[in-house]
């Protein structure tokens, strides 16, 4: 996977893809929809602040490159040995890191698995520019979820879309104790 992206981050922007939609890039721009939604929970209040403290002095350059935006396991198809992703149409032009800290928390990667990625991703103390995307990326998946439950209650989810009320709880609590160990 590390190879897959590194070569996807490589692609040179050509006019037609300077056309995307540019994302947030950095990681603070990426906390004003978990800011958004603390209202709906004291506890993520609280985990805002923390990230925002953690994260506020970190130095992170503006990188564009096209990014896949949705790296879920699901979105990508090994076939010969090679690996083939779909769903691009959420595709932005972004800082690389956002791609790959998703990947990491939507394929619940080790930190074994980090360190191997990294190692083959090459490029200098990547994990710390990763790692404070790790956190906002967590911080927008809680959100996430914490909606998904207000629209459950509210009876205006398809159901089709999730499981069960008590899954999505289940979900913000094992991403918020990820965002803690982070």
């Amino acid at each position: 996977m590390a190879q897959f992206f590194k070569r996807l981050h490589s692609i040179k922007i050509s006019n037609k893809l300077k056309n995307l939609a540019k994302g947030k890039y950095l990681p603070l721009d990426r906390l004003k929809y978990p800011k958004s939604l603390t209202h709906l929970n004291p506890e993520l209040k609280e985990l805002v602040y923390l990230a925002e403290e953690k994260i506020k002095n970190i130095k992170i350059q503006k990188e564009f490159v096209l990014r896949h935006t949705d790296p879920n396991p699901h979105n990508f198809i090994v076939h010969n040995n090679k690996i083939f992703a779909i769903d691009w149409e959420e595709s932005k032009i972004g800082h690389y890191a956002i791609d790959i800290a998703d990947f990491f928390i939507k394929a619940n990667i080790t930190p074994n698995q980090k360190k191997l990625f990294y190692k083959k991703y090459h490029i200098k103390n990547i994990e710390i520019i990763v790692e404070p995307f790790i956190i906002t990326g967590l911080l927008g998946l809680i959100c996430w979820n914490i909606e998904r439950i207000e629209l459950i209650n509210s009876g205006k989810l398809d159901k089709r879309l999730y499981d069960t009320k008590e899954k999505e709880e289940l979900a913000i609590k094992r991403r918020i104790t990820l965002l803690r160990k982070t």
